[in-house]
């Protein structure tokens, strides 16, 4: 019973989240709290949020509890990385492109994508990741506009290094549908208001 609890917990919280999204207009603060909500719903201590643009995944949110990293979003320090390319030897492209969740288990045992990324990552900042959740977000067409990408879920008693379990992918990819609904109504929404700035202008002054 205590596990089933938790879990209709964790359905409450996400609904709680999702009304959240819906009610922000404000992209770099949906961006912002779609990690912290993703991070929160699977114990992830670290994420990374891509939106798919020009053909390429750009880096909008860089998020690594450990290291104290936030950049991004609302912060107020940008990230700099280069997009990444939508070849399938990425683990965040080939999500995008096949439009299917990817969970590892350990990122330096694995064989199936090319992890060159975050070891240089973990040789510059001292981190070491591991376990790693990645997941498309497609909106209410099944677009794919953006991927979620999760590191290291952490035991919440032991404070270790775990795979991401079952109940973490399926919270975690029904967060990734409400963000995607979110995003594509705060991208609506500013069109229109730059679209009405453009008329404005046709508009005769009083």
């Amino acid at each position: 019973m205590p596990a089933e609890n938790n879990f209709k917990k964790q359905i409450e919280r996400l609904t709680e989240i999702g009304i959240g999204l819906s009610a922000e207009l404000n992209l770099d603060a949906i961006l912002d709290k779609i990690v912290r909500y993703a991070r929160e719903l699977s114990g992830a201590d670290a994420g990374t949020l891509y939106l798919l643009l020009d053909g390429r995944l750009h880096f909008k949110i860089l998020q690594n509890e450990t290291l104290g990293i936030f950049q991004g979003g609302l912060s107020e320090k940008r990230i700099t990385l280069e997009p990444v390319p939508l070849d399938k030897t990425n683990v965040s492209a080939f999500a995008a492109l096949l439009k299917r969740t990817v969970r590892i288990q350990d990122v330096y045992k694995s064989k199936e994508f090319d992890f060159s990324g975050p070891r240089r990552y973990d040789a510059i900042t001292g981190y070491h990741s591991k376990s790693m959740l990645v997941v498309p977000m497609k909106d209410h067409e099944g677009t794919v506009i953006g991927v979620l990408q999760l590191m290291n879920a952490i035991d919440a008693v032991t404070k270790e290094v775990i795979p991401f379990g079952d109940e973490a992918v399926n919270l975690t990819e029904a967060l990734a549908s409400q963000a995607a609904i979110a995003i594509s109504n705060a991208r609506l929404i500013q069109e229109t208001k730059t679209s009405l700035r453009g008329l404005s202008r046709f508009l005769p002054s009083r």
